[in-house]
């Protein structure tokens, strides 16, 4: 049980109250003192399951409204009472039929029980409801005939739906729990009974998806009730109750508080609340799908940017670096034009020129139509591998060629060298290969750039002399050259 502190204060209250009370005088006659002084113990039977009208803790210990009054009744007349627990109430009227009880704590007058009872006035009144599942959530009491209505069995609601609704069929439970449980499980259409019994189970979860749809438009009346030969006890029990200040009484009431308590869907503030949670949550439910929307629609449009932008830095990158190798390949010619021109001039010979370009990441060299010339291969018909560029350098050169672009890679600075070729007919010719590393938006090298141009005059020993010599380039294997992924 979940502690709350104004029930502690509440019951604290009532407590100091029936001790000051204790004190009091009862006014009785000489008959009723007689039989106070007579009488042992007073049998009284308290039903089980009705909280918070009556009911069992688990310690066994009564619990419920009828309790607090019997606790008042007792300690003002100064009455000594046992309780014995029942199940229901046809458990309880067969015990008081029996003679086996003197006083039965939860009852209510009806015509047919005063035959053979005594009724003192009730110590409480509660309203009455109709409770259904959402089935019929908008179940009114004129809709009733035809119906199935759950009712607790020899209860003054079963006495009131066949004297009121005589076209209704009554589906008879044991107890409260029961009647609500049949209605959620199909069994019934409705269920009778009081609010205060009906909201507490419901509390309770015993019936998921039942709740409170109209009120009864009658109440029902607690109280409690002797044999008919024992007018005595019928005496005291209503000078006890009597007795019971109002301040007493409203200590019992707000102990329970669900007596107080309207249904959920009949308190204002809770309808409020309910509504403004649901605003927020369509308000919440709307934004979010508007942005989630909008959010669709920008990320599209900022993937097509993306891609856009993705495309024109990659044209630009290459027309970068064609510009580039265009540049290159001019500042080498303008560089060595001069002196090439004394050479044509002093010799009469012509100096040939070759464009290259190698793409590092592929491995392809593309040369242009004067470099395959230089290297004896007729244009178009270069397969651009470098085993084919190796394989027409001279074999005495080719480690060094090879350094030469290790180390421009690695180093990234621009590079010149010498060296001979062989070609297809054994003739040597001596080249001028200049070269530069081209790299990459991200800064890795992309492409090497060159230029190279037949050098006339040198021998083997870096001589002038004929270009005229001829010699094979099988005199080395090509093996050897560690040139894939320079």
């Amino acid at each position: 049980m979940v502690f709350s502190p104004f029930k502690f204060i509440a019951l604290l209250a009532m407590l100091l109250l029936s001790l000051s009370a204790v004190g009091g005088s009862v006014p009785l006659s000489v008959q009723e003192k007689a039989w106070l002084d007579q009488q042992v113990q007073v049998q009284v039977g308290l039903i089980d399951g009705m909280a918070p009208i009556s009911s069992y803790k688990e310690n066994g210990q009564p619990s419920g409204i009828a309790a607090d009054y019997l606790r008042f009744v007792s300690r003002k007349m100064g009455l000594e009472l046992k309780l014995v627990p029942l199940g229901d109430r046809s458990a309880l009227d067969a015990a008081m039929m029996a003679g086996g009880l003197d006083l039965s704590a939860v009852d209510d007058w009806t015509p047919e029980r005063a035959e053979f009872l005594l009724f003192p006035r009730p110590y409480i009144n509660l309203p009455g409801a109709l409770y259904s599942s959402g089935r019929m959530p908008q179940l009114t009491l004129q809709e009733l005939p035809g119906k199935r209505v759950a009712v607790v069995e020899l209860s003054v609601w079963q006495d009131w739906l066949m004297r009121e609704f005589p076209d209704t069929t009554l589906v008879k439970v044991s107890g409260v729990a029961e009647g609500l449980s049949s209605v959620a499980m199909g069994d019934a259409d409705a269920y009778i009974g009081d609010t205060a019994t009906a909201r507490h189970q419901l509390a309770q979860g015993v019936a998921p998806g039942v709740m409170e749809v109209a009120q009864a438009g009658r109440s029902r009346d607690f109280s409690f009730a002797v044999g008919k030969d024992n007018q005595m006890l019928v005496n005291i029990l209503q000078k006890g109750l009597d007795s019971i200040s109002p301040e007493e009484q409203l200590a019992i009431r707000k102990r329970w508080q669900v007596l107080d308590q309207p249904p959920l869907m009949q308190n204002s503030a809770v309808v409020v609340m309910l509504s403004i949670l649901l605003a927020l949550l369509w308000i919440g439910v709307w934004i979010w799908g508007f942005r989630h929307l909008v959010d669709r629609k920008v990320t599209r449009r900022t993937a097509g940017l993306k891609r856009s932008l993705h495309r024109r830095r990659r044209v630009e990158g290459e027309l970068k670096e064609d510009r580039e190798r265009l540049r290159l390949q001019l500042a080498r010619v303008e560089r060595d034009s001069g002196m090439a021109k004394n050479h044509l001039s002093l010799l009469g010979l012509s100096v040939l020129f070759g464009g290259w370009e190698w793409d590092v990441r592929r491995e392809l060299l593309r040369w242009d139509d004067n470099m395959q010339r230089v290297f004896g291969f007729r244009p178009g018909s270069f397969d651009g591998t470098f085993d084919a560029y190796l394989g027409r350098i001279h074999v005495d050169d080719r480690e060094a060629v090879v350094a030469a672009f290790k180390k421009v890679l690695q180093g990234g600075a621009d590079f010149r060298i010498e060296y001979r070729i062989v070609k297809p007919g054994g003739e040597v010719v001596w080249l001028v290969d200049s070269g530069r590393l081209v790299r990459n938006a991200g800064g890795s090298g992309a492409r090497l750039l060159g230029v190279a141009r037949v050098r006339e005059g040198r021998d083997d020993q870096g001589m002038l002399t004929s270009t005229g010599s001829t010699v094979t380039n099988e005199e080395k294997p090509l093996q050897g050259f560690a040139y894939k992924g320079l």
